[in-house]
């Protein structure tokens, strides 16, 4: 175990009657008790105080259950999206890619209302619908589907189930989508 795990464990423990799933081993202030709940949310996520410092909590739990690794280039996700679910079973390490793979998107994120899925109006009026994705080297893909030659609803379903496939195949060789991968919010 590292010496950051260790200074974690001597002021905090793991619980999940805890609305944060974190609470306090010792007593730090006045108003911190010993087996007290731990953390605020700010309406994201949960945050603690500890030496002045704010620390996540779901980092912190992260710390408390798994062995210290170099976390350069790293984040601790939720997996299930639900970034109050700080169960320590919906909690991985991943890379920021994967991360930003999995985030949510808003429901006026684009033109289509599907991640990787929007409409494109060319200079002479013409409508396509276009799935985006990346390649597992990097590279930027799409592929589009013409309005006048599908029909709106037709195209944008193609385009939807098109780029689905795409991350599909992605998938089958490693890349790391979840469920929630662009899923509305």
């Amino acid at each position: 175990m590292h010496r950051y795990d260790k200074h974690l464990q001597r002021f905090f423990y793991y619980d999940e009657s805890s609305d944060s799933f974190l609470k306090w081993r010792v007593s730090t202030t006045k108003s911190v008790l010993p087996n007290s709940d731990a953390g605020t949310f700010d309406g994201k996520y949960w945050n603690v105080k500890l030496h002045g410092k704010l620390l996540k909590v779901h980092k912190v739990i992260w710390a408390l259950h798994n062995e210290f690794k170099d976390q350069t280039n790293m984040e601790i996700d939720h997996f299930d999206g639900k970034t109050e679910n700080n169960k320590n079973s919906n909690l991985r390490l991943v890379t920021r890619k994967v991360n930003m793979q999995n985030r949510n998107i808003s429901a006026t994120a684009n033109t289509s209302g599907i991640f990787g899925v929007r409409q494109r109006v060319d200079v002479n009026g013409s409508i396509r619908y276009v799935a985006f994705w990346m390649d597992l080297k990097g590279k930027h893909r799409s592929k589009t589907f013409a309005v006048n030659k599908y029909g709106d609803a037709l195209a944008r379903e193609m385009a939807i189930q098109y780029r689905k496939n795409q991350i599909e195949l992605l998938n089958n060789s490693g890349a790391g989508y979840t469920e929630r991968h662009g899923s509305v919010v």
